[in-house]
């Protein structure tokens, strides 16, 4: 029984280690939605609907609003991929007012509001890629590499969306904050720390597949170095030569070269890459992260703030580069259209933006 305890006493420790971790880099993206946008000194925790009345004209100002000229959008995917993302992000809104009164019902409801939270983003920049006339994306891959490419990949400064991390460094950092990549991912997030701890959310989870594609290419190497040998042996036998036992085949290290050429393959990583990182953590890996993590429900309420707020920015962003590109009466009729038997009278998602966007989506 005491080994028992022991046990789930390290795996308690280990999740309430993770929260901390994920609810602060979380917190740093939901505040970076805001923090650059403000004049003056910025506010530590700014409501929802100030960070989207902030972000819309700076949205709207961004040289990536303008359309070209030969676009065709295909309108009717366009239109289905929103639908989908405004139902997405209603359902996660929804469910963090209904369990915000129940501290258990919250942590749980956190484990699908990553997902959800992901999805909104997913669902949004390929709702985008159609408004630009490019084929949907048909897997997670190509639909966070268009992500990259849309955003981080750009010279734009729209964060926490064009933050990247790359091959040296970042995509689009603050030009007035030098990253500090040593900051603890516990140090108390705030305006002058949120950009190092997404940037170290952003690094890490760029590692994890960095670590994959260098393991794929030391297996490559191994199998390369067993076919030589085979066919050296094989040569030493046509001419005669004694054969000799096959050796054992470890995983041969890469050269520094060879890290080199597979870190340059890995492409940029964007916020989108890292709530796929939390999905797959909180539905495969580690489900008692937000369910066990959680000192107290204040932890679990933030962590749900932060991912609505995350949502909806997310939103405004495309939605106003989607409207530039269908127009702004279509993208409000197709608004007010979903509104009409979904709005419920709530002051939740789309309803907070449909005022921005009949106000900054270009005409």
């Amino acid at each position: 029984m005491c080994c028992i305890a022991a046990r789930n006493t390290v795996a308690l420790s280990g999740h309430v280690e993770s929260f901390r971790t994920h609810a602060n880099y979380l917190e740093a993206f939901s505040m970076l939605c805001a923090t650059p946008y403000q004049s003056g000194v910025a506010r530590l925790f700014t409501p929802l609907v100030d960070q989207l009345a902030l972000l819309a004209p700076a949205v709207a100002e961004a040289p990536s609003m303008a359309r070209a000229a030969t676009v065709k959008p295909d309108l009717e995917q366009a239109r289905a991929s929103l639908v989908n993302a405004w139902g997405t992000e209603l359902l996660l809104a929804f469910g963090g007012q209904l369990a915000s009164r129940d501290d258990e019902l919250l942590r749980v409801m956190n484990n699908w509001a990553v997902v959800q939270t992901y999805y909104v983003g997913y669902h949004a920049i390929q709702a985008l890629v159609t408004a630009r006339g490019q084929p949907r994306p048909d897997s997670h891959p190509k639909t966070q590499a268009q992500f990259a490419t849309s955003w981080a990949d750009r010279s734009l400064h729209l964060p926490p969306w064009t933050l990247g991390a790359r091959d040296g460094g970042w995509c689009n950092p603050p030009p007035y904050h030098a990253i500090d990549d040593t900051l603890s991912p516990w140090a108390a997030c705030a305006p002058g720390t949120c950009w190092d701890l997404a940037a170290k959310a952003l690094r890490t989870t760029r590692e994890e597949t960095l670590k994959q594609r260098i393991l794929k290419a030391r297996e490559r190497k191994r199998t390369a170095n067993r076919t030589a040998w085979r066919e050296e042996e094989h040569d030493r036998e046509v001419r005669g030569r004694k054969p000799r036992p096959e050796p054992t085949w470890p995983r041969p290290q890469l050269s520094l070269e060879e890290k080199r050429v597979v870190n340059a393959s890995v492409r940029s990583f964007t916020v989108l890459d890292y709530l796929y990182r939390l999905r797959i953590k909180t539905n495969y890996e580690d489900a008692g992260m937000f369910i066990d993590g959680p000192e107290d429900q204040l932890a679990s309420s933030r962590v749900h703030r932060s991912l609505v707020a995350l949502a909806g920015c997310t939103l405004l962003l495309h939605e106003l580069h989607i409207a530039a590109l269908v127009g702004r009466a279509r993208i409000l009729n197709w608004a007010d259209d979903w509104l009409g038997p979904n709005a419920h009278g709530q002051t939740l998602g789309l309803v907070l933006r449909r005022d921005l966007l009949a106000a900054h989506a270009p005409t």
